[in-house]
């Protein structure tokens, strides 16, 4: 009853988004620039930070190496000694914009736009040029849409599969891996989006009822061994460890109070055991919803880099 009751306040907080864990479910875009780019390797890092920011103020979760990217390929359209004292150089750079599946190499949308930079250097003079590209520019609004509506047109296709992913690897016991699994359904699909939120609650659960199994029977076994002050120090700190919100907690209460007995027969010294703190359901349905987000953030941050096959220019 207490999980279901936790259960149902999971989905509720998640739609409601009462906490930052639809973070997760942002739609996840990657700034890319390849090798065959057209910039110095010194001006690099300036077009990467220019992507990075424009993928964030446009409100997609930027993030690294994921399957849609934004990327940029530049040419040089003029290239100018300035007859200066001291002498200056000039560029103009055209700067293309691309956003698409970098995985299947389909490209989605695609912009470019003209900027200009002078410097003593030529280094310098191309980083103003690439220094002057500007995130908020009006004239990214259309072209980024473009590619937003065509990545969730993508996971509209593909959501079902997703979905019946996690349920297999939830089947064999690998909730983390479906948790993370059903983070990568956005929140514009609403209708898979509120499905994969009600699977995730239900994942989290088991994954913390089987955790809590596990800790329970080694906390048991390492009390049956000996039954002393050390063996209750060990299965204590074991103990400890069951959240609050699996249904094993219960049980660890009632074998703390077990050994807690068991050692003031055999000395007057109190033993101390504390359990996780134990709060109200609403306040327990918050703290999963922000587990199971960490859960997500964890199985992404194993997950090995993607190789992207793009031929956009």
């Amino acid at each position: 009853m207490k999980a279901k009751l936790i259960l149902t306040l999971l989905v509720t907080i998640l739609f409601c988004g009462f906490t930052s864990a639809q973070d997760v479910n942002k739609i996840a875009l990657s700034a890319y620039i390849p090798d065959n780019c057209g910039v110095p390797p010194a001006s690099r890092k300036v077009l990467d930070t220019k992507l990075k920011s424009l993928v964030t103020s446009c409100g997609f979760g930027a993030e690294s190496n994921k399957r849609f990217i934004l990327t940029s390929q530049i040419n040089i359209l003029t290239e100018d000694i300035l007859p200066t004292t001291p002498v200056m150089f000039s560029y103009t750079l055209s700067v293309n914009m691309y956003i698409g599946d970098g995985v299947s190499g389909t490209l989605f949308s695609t912009t470019s736009m003209e900027v200009k930079g002078t410097g003593k250097t030529k280094d310098k003079a191309y980083l103003q040029a690439l220094k002057a590209i500007n995130p908020k520019n009006a004239e990214f609004k259309a072209f980024i849409e473009e590619g937003k509506q065509k990545i969730i047109d993508y996971y509209k296709v593909t959501a079902p599969s997703i979905i019946s992913k996690a349920q297999s690897l939830a089947t064999s016991q690998k909730y983390k891996e479906a948790i993370y699994v059903l983070s990568e359904i956005p929140q514009e699909c609403t209708e898979f989006y509120e499905q994969a939120n009600k699977l995730t609650s239900e994942f989290y659960i088991k994954h913390i009822s089987e955790e809590g199994k596990i800790l329970l029977a080694e906390a048991r076994g390492v009390w049956n061994s000996s039954q002393d002050r050390a063996a209750a120090d060990k299965a204590g700190e074991i103990l400890a460890k069951i959240n609050p919100a699996a249904p094993q907690y219960d049980e660890a209460a009632k074998l703390g109070e077990e050994i807690a007995k068991r050692i003031e027969a055999l000395d007057a010294r109190e033993w101390q055991f504390k359990l996780q703190k134990q709060k109200d359901e609403t306040e327990i349905a918050k703290l999963q919803i922000n587990a199971a987000k960490d859960i997500a953030i964890e199985q992404a941050r194993n997950q090995p880099d993607i190789v992207y096959d793009i031929y956009w220019w």
